[in-house]
């Protein structure tokens, strides 16, 4: 049920009104393990997880009385997940195993909520190209997860297991809840995006260049 008009969150602006999300996370997990004598054995793990929301909203029941633009806007610029692992041994008998898991699950979100209403008004901008009377619902959602595993050794008898798994799940949406009402004056938009890119003012540093198996090292950025 719609609550009275009392209990409810009123907002009257005579410009914009703005609610931004912006989320940036990176994970990463190195493991290197080595083993020798008569039985080298070597056992690595690395797990590196980038998880949780991230959300911008207009809680139920909202009223945006009057505003010239209402923009609800959340983005994930990066969500990376990395995990390496390095396993050399050696010796009469060489066993190395190891395991790499990297995740990235994050959920991004932008949404207006159940019984929202929301009135925007046109003003006079001259011949500007900005928002003018928008209602703006936009979520844009990026992940990344990279498992590398490798196993190495030398010996009489010689056992190596290498085990990478990436799981990259990102969620986008941008729902608008019921029973809400949207009378703008200018256009409404309402857009989820899944992509690949950064933005163009977002690098993330450290990633690998290039594996060198033989000499067992990695090349960073």
């Amino acid at each position: 049920a719609t609550l009275p008009d009392a209990q409810r969150t009123t907002v009257n602006a005579t410009g914009t009104v703005a609610i931004d999300a912006l989320s940036l996370q990176e994970a990463k997990a190195t493991a290197v393990g080595g083993g020798g004598g008569g039985a080298g054995i070597s056992d690595a793990q690395a797990t590196a997880k980038v998880l949780g929301p991230n959300a911008a909203f207009v809680g139920d029941e909202v009223h945006i009385a009057s505003a010239n633009n209402l923009l609800v806007l959340a983005e994930t610029t990066a969500a990376t997940a990395l995990a390496d692992v390095v396993v050399g041994t050696g010796g009469l008998v060489s066993v190395g195993t190891n395991k790499a898991d990297a995740a990235s699950t994050v959920a991004t979100s932008a949404h207006l909520g159940s019984g929202v209403d929301v009135v925007t008004q046109t003003i006079d901008a001259g011949s500007s190209t900005a928002p003018n009377g928008d209602v703006v619902v936009q979520a844009v959602g990026r992940g990344e997860a990279d498992a590398i595993g490798n196993a190495s050794g030398g010996g009489a008898i010689q056992v190596g297991v290498a085990r990478a798994v990436a799981d990259l799940q990102p969620v986008v949406d941008a729902p608008v809840g019921a029973n809400s009402t949207i009378r703008a004056a200018g256009d409404f938009h309402v857009d989820a995006e899944l992509v690949s890119a950064l933005p163009p003012t977002q690098t993330i540093t450290d990633a690998i260049q290039g594996v060198d198996l033989g000499a067992d090292t990695l090349a960073y950025d």
